[in-house]
């Protein structure tokens, strides 16, 4: 079972204790639900879409089977740092709006700085007055940080895992 989240609305600005966010669940290349949050600390909100072929249950069972429990001691101490939690639809679509988020973040900073990652952290080449990077910038940054790995050359998904293992 493929699930992707695809016509994602976000609001930064409403986003208080929970993204604020819209989306269209789809299994398998067809839409069967809606899920929003309004962002202020609730939970999701899931609406089927009326003759889907994959219930919010059958979703709901694949995921639990097919998802390792999440690891709490990554959010909050006390009692849920020893405490796994079953995976769910919202955990889910939390992690894809993530996903998002980051895939966004990273175009927007290739579009108009080449990325150099020297093994240890990440910094940004940028030319006054230029706001969109081209090939010759990119290859300009090589010649002159030539040991360095270059993001804007690395497919997205190489990117992004870089950009995760230097964040905090």
């Amino acid at each position: 079972m493929n699930i992707e989240l695809r016509s994602i609305k976000h609001s930064a600005f409403a986003s208080e204790e929970t993204y604020c966010y819209q989306a269209k669940v789809y299994v398998d290349g067809k839409h069967c639900a809606n899920v929003s949050n309004n962002g202020h600390g609730g939970g999701d909100y899931q609406h089927p879409v009326k003759g889907a072929a994959t219930s919010l249950a059958k979703i709901e069972t694949w995921i639990e089977a097919n998802h390792p429990p999440i690891d709490m001691s990554r959010y909050a101490g006390g009692d849920l740092a020893t405490s796994d939690t079953k995976m769910d639809l919202e955990m889910l679509c939390i992690d894809l709006i993530n996903d998002w988020l980051d895939t966004k973040e990273i175009k927007r900073m290739m579009a108009s700085k080449v990325l150099l990652f020297d093994g240890e952290k990440v910094q940004g080449m940028s030319w006054k007055g230029i706001r969109k990077v081209t090939t010759s910038h990119i290859e300009a940054a090589a010649m002159r940080y030539p040991k360095r790995i270059i993001l804007n050359r690395l497919t997205l998904d190489e990117a992004k895992a870089i950009m995760k293992q230097v964040s905090p």
